[in-house]
C-alpha cells in the first residue's frame, strides 16, 4: 500500500510539473498533438503553396495569404489573391481533390 501511494504522489508531481512547464500531456483516448497534427496532414493531399500556385495559374495575380481550414473532417485552403485590377479576391480549394470550390 505504501509502494502504490509513493507512485501516486510521484505521478501527481510528474504531471503538475509538465503541466507547469506548458508540455504536452497525453491522456489515455485522446490523440495527442502530434497524431492530431499527422492526421491533418493525412487528409490533405495538397500542401498550401501547392494550393496557391493553383489559383493562381487558374485565376492570376498575386497570392497574398493562404488559411488552411478544417470543415466536416476535410482541408480547405482559403486563398486570399491581389488581381491587376486591383480587386482582392478569396478562392477556397479543396486540400484533397484540389477542385475549386468558392470564389468571392
Amino acid at each position: 500500500m505504501k509502494h502504490l501511494r509513493a507512485i501516486t504522489v510521484r505521478l501527481a508531481l510528474a504531471l503538475s510539473l509538465a503541466w507547469t512547464l506548458g508540455l504536452p500531456v497525453p491522456l489515455p483516448g485522446l490523440p495527442g498533438p502530434v497524431a492530431a497534427a499527422q492526421a491533418q496532414q493525412a487528409e490533405a493531399r495538397l500542401s498550401p503553396a501547392q494550393a496557391a500556385a493553383l489559383v493562381r495559374k487558374k485565376v492570376g495575380g498575386k497570392v497574398l495569404k493562404v488559411s488552411t481550414l478544417e470543415r466536416g473532417g476535410r482541408v480547405i485552403y482559403r486563398v486570399k489573391i491581389l488581381q491587376e485590377s486591383g480587386r482582392i479576391r478569396t478562392i477556397s480549394v479543396d486540400g484533397q481533390s484540389g477542385k475549386v470550390l468558392k470564389q468571392q
